[in-house]
């Protein structure tokens, strides 16, 4: 078999890993020991921040050996692997180094074995929006109303869903459903629109949750890996995010996901009918990280 670390950013400190192993090997934890092996190459090094495992949807041994070697899934991408000719969705994992803190909380005397794992792994998965999700997206968005009123309108009818659905089909727009990472359930919506390649590299971030899943930092996680996607998978330079001034839930959330408000927009988007004040907020793909 082989295994390699590819796509290596010395700017980001980031890398893709890949495997193979000959079908005769495989089963006998071949892939996974190559790849716990790479992880730290990688991590002690060259002092990467960041290792990504790509595997194709429905690939179960590749996610298996992604998860053994201690990569966390983090969102599931449209068209991200060629197979067979065609654009097929994959599942993301990912692995960053050990904290310091948790370095020094291992025995001194047993030796860490294999690669150092991510700290904490997520409560929340990211996946592209799918047609099977209208019934659940339109009832938790119709239960949400009170909530949303007056800072957005999340789809109500069918007609609206596969609007969203069509503008999630364009290269400019990727929309990501945020699901419980253990039972599924629909938690939120996260946009990234007009994606701008070339020298400009930018794109506009918006998200929603649904009732019931407020509050508890679910979003926040979310827009963090939606964060690492924008500037890991996309290489972008900038995420601009635009909220209306008394939507203070919305301001704390980008602040504790490093975006500092940038300017004001007055009368800048028309909500419910009528044109409101938006905060411009933003992100540099080169901004200091701030803690979970």
């Amino acid at each position: 078999g082989g295994a390699g670390l590819n796509r290596i950013d010395a700017r980001h400190r980031s890398a893709n890993l890949g495997y193979w192993v000959r079908h005769a090997r495989q089963g006998r934890g071949i892939a996974t020991q190559a790849a716990r092996a790479l992880l730290a190459f990688g991590f002690d090094t060259l002092q990467l921040a960041r290792i990504e495992i790509v595997a194709a949807e429905g690939n179960a041994a590749s996610a298996a050996v992604a998860r053994k070697a201690g990569a966390t899934l983090e969102y599931v991408a449209r068209n991200r692997l060629i197979v067979g000719g065609r654009a097929v969705p994959a599942r993301v994992f990912a692995c960053v180094p050990m904290t310091p803190a948790a370095a020094h909380a291992q025995p001194a005397s047993k030796p860490v074995q294999g690669p150092r794992r991510p700290m904490p792994p997520t409560r929340v998965v990211l996946r592209a929006l799918q047609p099977g999700d209208a019934r659940a997206l339109l009832a938790a968005a119709r239960a949400s109303r009170a909530l949303h009123h007056p800072w957005l309108r999340a789809p109500q009818t069918p007609e609206q869903f596969r609007a969203l659905l069509a503008r999630a089909a364009q290269p400019d727009h990727h929309t990501h459903l945020v699901c419980l990472r253990d039972s599924g359930a629909a938690v939120g919506v996260i946009n990234l629109s007009n994606i701008v390649r070339g020298a400009f590299a930018s794109a506009y971030l918006s998200y929603y949750v649904f009732a019931g899943h407020e509050r508890q930092g679910l979003m926040r996680e979310a827009l963090h890996a939606a964060v690492r996607h924008a500037f890991g998978t996309l290489k972008l330079h900038r995420l601009e995010a635009n909220i209306q001034p008394g939507n203070n839930a919305s301001r704390a959330l980008v602040r504790a996901c490093g975006f500092t408000l940038e300017g004001f927009s007055p009368r800048y988007l028309k909500i419910a009918g009528r044109w409101r004040d938006h905060e411009r907020w933003a992100r540099l793909a080169d901004a200091p990280r701030r803690a979970r």
